[in-house]
């Protein structure tokens, strides 16, 4: 029968094996220690197959493999504030965050702030999902009332001016 062993790096007397159960149909998982058996868990292939992609996730997290963990946050993205003062932040529903530094000495420890805003929250990955959502949508790189000037600009100046032609336009427009 085979049996996959994961050694604990720190103590070598502790370590896990995964191997089929008896009857062949579940995996069983076995933690040991110094003194034997510590506990075990018998699952479906199904609830084993998660847990594996799980811990792939977290071992790429740690060293950069190739897989991105599921909730993995990396500064620029953007989130939406589901519940009113979480984690005692002054931020209310709807708002949104965006993270502007990943510690680095905890793991899916991440800050974020609102806008302009000069205070700086820190948050979870456990957040997401639970308080904070994931906004898709890019942040405009112009702010739509300046977008609509160019556009505007850019149909007075015709279809052959140039950037500098649209630009002398948007400023007459906007003087």
């Amino acid at each position: 029968m085979t049996e996959y062993k994961l050694q604990c790096r720190i103590f070598d007397t502790d370590y896990l094996t995964a191997e089929l159960t008896n009857r062949r149909t579940t995996v069983g998982i076995t933690a040991h220690d110094i003194e034997g058996d510590a506990g075990n868990v018998v699952a479906d292939p199904e609830a084993v197959r998660t847990f594996a992609r799980g811990l792939l996730a977290l071992a790429d997290e740690v060293d950069g493999g190739e897989v991105p963990a599921p909730n993995a946050v990396k500064v620029g993205d953007r989130f939406r504030v589901t519940r009113d003062r979480l984690k005692c932040a002054s931020v209310c529903c709807g708002d949104v965050l965006t993270v502007s530094s990943v510690s680095s000495t905890a793991p899916g420890r991440f800050h974020a702030k609102k806008g302009g805003d000069e205070l700086v929250w820190t948050f979870n990955v456990g957040d997401i999902g639970n308080g904070l959502e994931r906004v898709d949508e890019p942040a405009p790189s112009v702010a739509p009332a300046r977008r609509a000037i160019l556009e505007e600009a850019r149909t007075l100046a015709g279809p052959d001016a140039t950037q500098a032609d649209v630009l002398a336009v948007a400023r007459f427009l906007t003087e």
